[in-house]
């Protein structure tokens, strides 16, 4: 389990539009392999087209969201976008992204602030960063013998 959102997302409900949700495409390789294996999401509702994961991430397919939107113009990967997680263990995290083929923004870096992070894509391009939580960097802080 994503220990760090302990399977909820801390951010309101977001939708996500993918290229397909069911037929032939392999569900598996969007949800099961990545959200659920990965970030420890599950299925709340589905509504075939539009299924909605724990904390309020949904999935909505791209021919019924063209439908929503009135326009066949529909982008992904502008690197404009991105879903941000917090991880408690950041270095298992790490080191359990190693057993999948995972498309890297870029590697880990550590933030100006001490905030570890990685940024990797999404199946369909789009951004997830997942950070250290903070709690936790303020606890590496500390037991290396920083002080306020």
């Amino acid at each position: 389990m994503f220990s760090g959102c302990k399977g909820i997302l801390k951010i309101p409900p977001i939708g996500i539009i993918i290229r397909h949700i069911g037929g032939n495409f392999n569900i598996n390789l969007i949800f099961f392999k990545f959200y659920k294996k990965i970030f420890g999401l599950h299925v709340v509702t589905d509504f075939g087209a539009n299924k909605t994961l724990t904390g309020g991430l949904s999935l909505q397919t791209l021919e019924t969201y063209k439908d929503f939107i009135d326009t066949d113009e529909i982008s992904f990967g502008g690197n404009n976008f991105e879903i941000y997680f917090e991880e408690d263990d950041f270095d298992n995290f790490i080191d359990k992204l190693q057993n999948y083929d995972i498309e890297y923004v870029h590697p880990v870096k550590e933030h100006s602030w001490g905030q570890r992070v990685v940024r990797l894509y999404a199946p369909n391009k789009h951004i997830i960063e997942v950070g250290e939580n903070i709690k936790v960097v303020c606890r590496r802080f500390l037991d290396s013998g920083m002080t306020a």
